[in-house]
């Protein structure tokens, strides 16, 4: 019969399990037996030590709030609700709910490693732990085991013995952390680091952490586990290194707010993007795929409803089931020529989806591939297509054009379409071998151009445009020649006369045929155009300073364009000059004086069709020497708020970082910060007295030295944040407490007691 180290020492006290060389009597002598006992009386005295056991209550073999030992040179003692381990060396694992302290571990607040050279916290060592709020670990950590401390829903302190820091740490020693060791740790908050030496992100292993916001993973980490972070709801920026090869299926699954800066980038060494890896992440906006991956797995992204920015790489062949369902901010999709199979659903709900094309090659679109995509306008379809499923464009209202690349014969008797596709089958569709006359669909006229559009023509690759005007000889002339864009068909023309009628038409490269009507339309009117002002970013420089000029005007948006000329007005000589001197639609331009001077600029301004309307202005002078240009911080104000006060200031050119201090009257000034970046500063200190007048004034941090500062600073009362209490007025069977209302307030509580009683 065996029992671990703890449960030995509490039934036999004095034996070699507990303390040896100590008699029962505690003399310290050993006793010795006379006579060794036979084996059939030690038989017998085993099974009645069994049978008495065995009707004991289950706690007498729990813990009891000492210790034990935890690993062959470790120990451990609860005091005060904190677990200590001593020694050093590996720790036991174990296996759910048999750690010698578990029965006692709603008592466990805070874990505590007495010594660095702890090398393992073993498996389930603190599972479901629920109100360990803090640990400290070893320095020389090497392994985290498997549930080590999963589960532990209070756990928000995690750091280094010997460390100061509040945030989250591991050591740099740790070599691996097992699967879910961090599982359900929901209040695990801000950012965490992977140590640099573990390679392997195991399965789970901050699963449920919802309210992580960051993880740093470093460039030696080879693959991320599945479910690794699923379900880590306030996770916001992550980094996939270049060296990971592996992404487990639903590795971010649930990520509803990651949205790293740059999107998620996929190393080139991922082939196979697995199952639900991103689905559920609805904040997440773009996703760079690597060329040489091979097939997007089942519902790889389905519910990413900000999804935006997304290129299928041309190696990718099959695409999973639901991999894009509800991937609603979608506008355009072409799939690579390489993909030879989607799933049921694949595209189902995305709502922005307005054109899709199907490459050559595939032969099925599987049932409610492409379900409830209710902007869906065009769709081209491969000459290979041979089945389409059942209610595979359901719920596709706008889908009113289909370009197919077989013959109409192939569409109408060898092409198999499910029921459910009305909006297909209803749908205007263009056969290769239909007509190749472009039809005209509309010419649009607006201040200063006629927008033209048509109908594109299979395999058409360019186009020519053609104009006429009324009252000319009739005959079309050439007046452009375009190649073809992807998946529209339009032109503009901003060479129009406003009022004159003109009439456009269009011919395929394929042939020399062209409709003879065409549409007509009325050039509208240009607005008058004018000039508001120009203004520059600042009054005074140095050399070596950026300056900036604007110039605001009003007409046509669209097809206004700018160029500017800088002058020195002491030399009356021009020095520079936008854009090598040719009109560009940018309406501002900087300049960086390398000598001192007075400097301004000559604006121009006309319509990119129309020269012969120029407006020109001239700007205000702005010195440039080298005398200092002050750094102290302007002050605006300051404004008070329950619980708060905002003091606000202008910004000063070249300032790093602001330093706030605080006074009240005839006091002294106190530092507050000295790392405020912005141009406010919030002080919510808990010492703000409703009723005081604090003052406060500002430095700015220039070129690594701290300026000076506005003596007589900026005040503002404090506001008190507690209700002041007006009446409590008695009636039958009711009483009305009565209180001021503080500014702000969303709403609030109301306690009651009896004399000598609590609240």
């Amino acid at each position: 019969m065996c029992y671990n180290q703890s449960v030995k020492q509490r039934l036999y006290p004095y034996s070699k399990f507990g303390e040896p060389g100590r008699g029962p009597d505690g003399s310290g002598k050993e006793n010795k037996m006379k006579k060794p006992m036979s084996g059939k009386k030690l038989l017998s005295l085993c099974l009645a030590l069994f049978l008495v056991l065995a009707l004991l209550p289950g706690e007498v073999l729990a813990v009891d709030g000492g210790g034990g030992h935890c690993g062959d040179r470790l120990s451990w003692k609860l005091n005060n609700g904190i677990l200590t381990i001593s020694g050093s060396g590996a720790m036991y694992s174990y296996s759910a709910e048999t750690a010698e302290w578990y029965r006692q571990r709603d008592q466990i607040k805070a874990v505590v490693f007495d010594n660095n050279d702890v090398t393992s916290v073993g498996d389930y060592a603190f599972y479901n732990c629920t109100n360990l709020v803090s640990v400290s670990l070893p320095s020389n950590l090497i392994q985290i085991g498997t549930r080590a401390f999963s589960g532990c829903t209070a756990l928000s302190q995690l750091k280094i013995s010997g460390s100061n820091s509040s945030g989250l740490q591991l050591p740099t020693s740790v070599t691996s952390i097992g699967s879910y060791a961090f599982e359900n740790c929901s209040k695990l908050t801000n950012g965490i680091s992977i140590p640099s030496r573990v390679t392997v992100i195991s399965e789970g292993v901050f699963r449920d952490c919802d309210s992580l916001t960051s993880v740093g993973i470093h460039s030696g980490v080879s693959s991320i586990g599945n479910d690794a972070f699923r379900g880590c709801r306030n996770l916001e920026s992550i980094e996939i290194p270049s060296g990971v090869t592996s992404i487990g299926s639903g590795a971010f699954r649930d990520c509803g707010r990651l949205d790293p800066t740059y999107g998620i980038v996929i190393p080139s060494g991922v082939t196979v993007l697995n199952d639900y890896t991103f689905y559920g992440c609805s904040g997440l906006k773009k996703v760079t795929l690597p060329s040489g991956m091979t097939a997007i797995g089942v519902s790889a992204f389905s519910g990413c409803s900000s999804l935006t920015e997304l290129t299928i790489p041309n190696t990718v062949k099959t695409i999973g089931s639901n991999a894009f369902e509800g991937c609603a901010s979608l506008v355009d999709l072409s799939l690579p020529a390489t993909i030879t199979q989607i799933g049921t659903w694949t595209f189902s709900d995305c709502t922005s989806l307005k054109t899709v094309t199907i490459p050559e090659g595939m032969t099925t679109i599987p049932a409610s591939a492409f379900e409830n995509c209710s902007s869906l306008e065009s769709i081209s379809l491969p000459a290979s297509l041979t089945t389409i499923g059942q209610s595979a464009f359901n719920g596709c209202g706008k889908l009113t054009k289909v370009v197919y690349a077989g013959t109409r014969e192939n569409w109408n008797n060898k092409l198999q379409i499910g029921t459910g596709n009305g909006p297909l089958v209803n749908a205007t569709m263009h056969a290769a071998d239909d007509s190749t006359v472009p039809v005209m669909v509309s010419a649009a006229a607006t201040p200063g151009k006629i927008t033209v559009t048509w109908e594109g023509v299979v395999n058409a690759t360019s186009y020519t445009v053609m104009r006429r005007q009324k009252n000319s000889n009739g005959t079309w002339t050439t007046w452009v020649n375009i190649g073809l864009p992807t998946g529209q068909h339009q032109y503009v023309d901003d060479t129009v006369t406003a009022g004159r009628v003109y009439s456009y038409t269009v011919k395929a490269n394929t042939t020399v045929e062209y409709d003879p009507v065409g549409l007509q339309v009325t050039a509208a009117a240009v607005e008058t155009l004018a000039i508001n002002s120009i203004s520059a970013d600042k009054t005074s420089a140095r050399p070596g300073e950026t300056i900036t000029w604007t110039v605001s005007a009003q007409g046509n948006l669209d097809t206004r364009v700018y160029l500017f000329y800088v002058y020195n007005e002491e030399t009356s000589k021009e020095v520079a000059r936008s854009n090598n001197g040719a009109y560009a639609a940018q309406a501002s331009f900087s300049y960086t004086p390398t000598a001192e001077g007075t400097y301004y600029v000559k604006a121009y301004v006309q319509y990119k069709s129309i020269s012969s309307n120029t407006q020109k202005i001239e700007s205000s002078r702005v010195t440039v020497a080298n005398t200092p240009v002050s750094t102290v911080p302007v002050l605006i104000g300051a404004t008070a708020s329950p619980g708060q006060i905002t003091v606000k200031w202008n910004a000063v050119s070249g300032a790093t970082k602001y330093a706030v201090y605080r006074k009240t009257a005839g006091g002294s000034w106190t530092l507050l910060t000295t790392s405020a970046t912005g141009t406010s500063f919030a002080d919510k200190s808990s010492d703000l007295k409703a009723g005081t007048t604090y003052y406060y004034t500002v430095k700015a941090q220039v070129s690594g030295s701290w300026s000076g500062y506005d003596s007589k600073g900026v005040s503002a009362t404090a506001i008190s944040t507690t209700p002041v209490l007006v009446s409590a007025t008695a009636s039958a069977g009711q009483i009305t407490v009565k209180w001021n209302g503080v500014s702000g307030a969303t709403k609030y509580a109301v306690y009651r007691k009896t004399a000598g009683g609590s609240w």
